[in-house]
């Protein structure tokens, strides 16, 4: 459980609202990790380690591993897929037509809360910031 302190505090000649969470969270921290929870994950074609898919990007499914401060690597990723334009329906907040099916944005919402950027440095592994589509362009 996180706990929330709410503050005043003076900043540039105005009182200003703030708001922190402290300890309790998983692992001691003060935000949840994502270490261990499943996720979907789009990545530049170009990064792709497995050959050419063609396509701007490509999908595939993976578990967050650990975190290093600025990134979590991605364990067992499988599925690699060419990305159908899925990316941007979770980009835009709209809708997004799925293999001739449109869904629309109350359906996208949790779908967007569990895909996520990837990235890779070129050693064969792949990367994610843990910022969902849903933090990054909903909110």
């Amino acid at each position: 459980m996180i706990n929330l302190k709410l503050e005043v505090i003076r900043f540039s000649n105005e009182d200003v609202i703030a708001t922190s969470a402290i300890g309790g969270g998983i692992g001691g921290g003060s935000v949840a990790s994502l270490t261990g929870k499943k996720g979907g994950f789009y990545i530049p074609s170009s990064q792709y380690n497995g050959g050419s898919l063609g396509g701007e990007y490509v999908t595939f499914q993976g578990t967050f591993g650990d975190f290093d401060g600025s990134a979590y690597n991605i364990i067992d990723p499988y599925g690699f897929a060419v990305d159908v334009d899925e990316r941007d329906g979770l980009m835009s907040g709209g809708s997004v037509v799925f293999y001739g099916v449109t869904i629309d944005m109350s359906d996208m919402a949790p779908i967007a809360k569990q895909y996520y950027d990837a990235f890779s440095y070129g050693d064969g592994q792949y990367y994610s910031n843990g910022v969902s589509y849903y933090e990054s362009y909903w909110q």
